[in-house]
């Protein structure tokens, strides 16, 4: 039997090592190995006989420390319970009626490190007791009491404590069997049996299966992934999701990123920190798809964010860009194998220079502020080891892992929104940027010197469509509709040339634009077949911002620059349902639904000073509520993704900058700053 399999051997079986076992991942993560399928097991019945542990070159030598010690007469009786609490084993409790002893007796209880081989198909939760001294008559039972944790429950690759049983060692005849179980109790964690001899006894588990809920991951969530080294299902290696990026070529990178150019993932690994693609081989297809399921199904654990906490937008930003900072920084390779010799420690494996994937992601989140700055796992557990008495692996996976939870993903909805230098209609190099919805991030899209605008949300929210406007040698505009990731990449010329503008997309994958015949004129066209375009207005009006329907089957625009009309995409039916007055210079611009299609927003000159402001036109009332009233210009609405807000452009504090306010106009707040402009691509 080589090195690697004599460890990997005594790691699954030392209880002592039971959360150092999770590291040895991280060294060979970048080798090709064939993992296994976990076995899905039915709920087991426990064995009425015994079982012979599988044989083995491994020479098991137990090791037993001491933890308590206590004369017991036999005419009294005693409770023995283990009440040191930097002991592994704290709270194990032998009770010995009165006249249970034939004699007088001093019994210990210690703790069993590199205990014998346990069954096929279970693990240990928990460090062995032994009880000595062995061989002694009991008149009656004894009652022993043995608490469990769920982090053991955890690092023994166990998903519940629905299956957990107590063995007993028999040191005479080299077997494992089942005591007497009288109750588990499953809200303090205690397993309480009957016991007529003094050995080794260990709480067991059948290994665990796969987790049902693997969560849904957004940027700054951990993923974790099995270790190679385990019997079960239990944490190995751990990354720092970013969101789906586009790999500009420099820094350590996976040979599958160089390949595709794509990275979703930062994690430590040997030999440095690198940029990775889960989801691979089918990068493209899950590119397109974005946040689907990440990995091997069977190697695959989840995305987890913290238990005890809810990370900001702001947060997730610190924790993306601190990760991604460290890239190409060595990976603690001497910390991480010197776990056996007491090396490994947070300090050693969290920078600034070396790093293991945990300590990577610990100290990610330590520097974004979660639990005051103490990360996931607290300060004085990574150095000591924490609740693990004499472990040498203070800082583990399994570590983490217990305290998280299956991430939720409810993603901060992004607004795509442009950014430029100049006021007026040449809008000098103006780009796209996405908003989250609570402005905390800015993210630059675009950054080339075509001019971008309109941009809108596709109707799963993972795609942008928009107009990029340039001039040709000729010096006549061009401007092709787009469609980008919402991270930017990805981008697709769809179609056009001259003046093809103002798209929106529908539920049903249909798209709506506008295009100049010196008037305007919207046209439809299928998503899927982008040859197949009808006219949806005549060609003698000037007809703009389209908007759909939230069920598809309505759109809504202003119609030379006054009325708020509706038409049937069927029909072709119109509506007018916000008259303006042409006359009177009073125009409706810009409408859209809300998303359950009760309300329209839409911008208007329609005060006595024209002033232009936000309106909110209600569908079944007709009524129209004024939401902003100041001398600045306010346009540009547009709904958030629940509906309870608006967002507008305004000038009101100089330059062009985005707002959100309550839908009744309440609460209204500034998301962006100067020195740039900020809108969402109307003039």
């Amino acid at each position: 039997m080589n090195l690697e399999k004599i460890i990997s051997k005594k790691i699954r079986n030392t209880i002592a090592a039971v959360a150092m076992s999770s590291f040895i991942f991280a060294c060979h993560h970048t080798i090709s190995q064939t993992i296994p399928t976990p076995t899905t097991n039915p709920t087991p019945t426990q064995p009425t006989t015994p079982i012979t542990p599988p044989t083995s070159g491994y020479d098991y030598t137990p090791t037993v420390k001491i933890t308590d010690s206590q004369l017991v007469t036999a005419e009294t009786g005693a409770s023995i319970e283990v009440k040191d609490s930097t002991s592994f084993i704290q709270g194990t409790d032998l009770i010995i009626p009165s006249g249970a002893l034939t004699s007088n007796e001093t019994i210990s209880i210690g703790r069993v490190d590199n205990p014998p081989a346990l069954p096929s198909g279970l693990n240990f939760v928990g460090a062995p007791i032994d009880l000595e001294p062995e061989g002694i008559n009991f008149n009656h039972p004894l009652t022993i009491k043995i608490p469990y944790k769920d982090a053991s429950l955890s690092n023994a690759g166990i998903s519940d404590d629905s299956n957990l049983n107590l063995y007993s060692y028999s040191k005479s005849s080299g077997i494992w069997t089942p005591a007497n179980i009288i109750s588990i109790d499953k809200v303090n964690k205690i397993i309480t049996a009957d016991i007529n001899h003094f050995s080794y006894y260990a709480i067991t588990g059948y290994i665990g299966t796969a987790p049902s809920d693997l969560g849904t991951p957004q940027p700054g969530d951990l993923l974790y992934t099995l270790g190679l080294f385990y019997d079960g299902w239990a944490p190995g290696h751990v990354g720092i999701y970013t969101g789906e990026k586009t790999y500009s070529g420099t820094g350590s990178a996976s040979a599958d990123v160089k390949k595709f150019g794509l990275y979703n993932v930062i994690e430590a690994v040997s030999p440095k920190v690198q940029y990775s693609y889960y989801n691979l081989p089918n990068v493209k297809e899950k590119f397109e798809n974005s946040l689907s399921s990440f990995g091997n199904p069977f190697t695959y654990m989840g995305a987890r964010e913290p238990k005890d906490c809810t990370l900001t937008s702001e947060q997730r930003e610190e924790i993306v860009s601190y990760a991604e900072s460290q890239v190409g920084k060595p990976y603690a390779w001497a910390q991480t194998i010197g776990c056996f010799f007491g090396m490994l420690r947070g300090s050693l494996v969290k920078g600034p220079i070396l790093f293991n994937c945990v300590g990577l992601a610990e100290k990610a989140y330590e520097i974004a502020g979660v639990n005051g700055g103490e990360g996931l796992v607290n300060l004085l557990n990574e150095e000591s080891g924490g609740e693990i008495e004499g472990a040498t692996a203070a800082l583990t996976p399994a570590k983490q892992y217990n305290a998280t939870k299956p991430a939720v993903g409810n993603f901060q909805p992004k607004i795509p929104i442009v950014s430029f230098t100049n006021l007026g209609t040449s809008r000098q190099n103006s780009q796209i940027e996405t908003l989250s919805e609570d402005g905390l991030i800015l993210t630059e899209l675009t950054s080339d010197s075509s001019e971008k605008n309109y941009p809108r949300l596709s109707p799963n929210k993972n795609k942008i469509i928009f107009e990029s406007r340039n001039t040709d040698e000729m010096g006549d505009y061009i401007s092709p509709l787009c469609t980008m990731n919402l991270d930017g990449s990805g981008l697709v010329k769809l179609f056009g040339t001259f003046e093809m503008t103002q798209p929106a997309w529908s539920s049903k994958d249909k798209i709506a634009f506008v295009k100049e015949y010196g008037l305007t004129v919207i046209y439809l066209t299928d998503f899927s077949n982008l040859s197949n375009r009808e006219k949806l207005t005549p060609t003698s009006y000037v007809e703009e911002t389209p908007s759909f329907s939230p069920d598809g089957n309505y759109v809504i625009y202003n119609s030379n620059r006054t009325d708020i009309v509706q038409i049937d995409i069927t029909s072709k039916h119109k509506t007018i349902l916000i008259p303006g007055n042409f006359g009177d210079n009073v125009d409706n611009e810009e409408p859209e639904f809300s998303p359950d299609g009760n309300k329209i927003v839409f911008s208007s000159n329609r005060d006595e000073n024209n002033n232009w402001d936000i309106y909110l036109y209600d569908t079944y009332s007709k009524n129209i509520k004024r939401l902003t009233n100041t001398s600045s210009t306010e346009y540009s609405p547009h709904f958030s993704k629940d509906g309870s807000k608006i967002f507008f452009a305004s000038d009101k504090d100089g330059t062009y900058q985005v707002y959100s306010m309550n839908q009744d106009g309440s609460g209204q707040n500034q998301l962006t700053r100067g020195p740039k402009n900020h809108d969402f691509g109307y003039y």
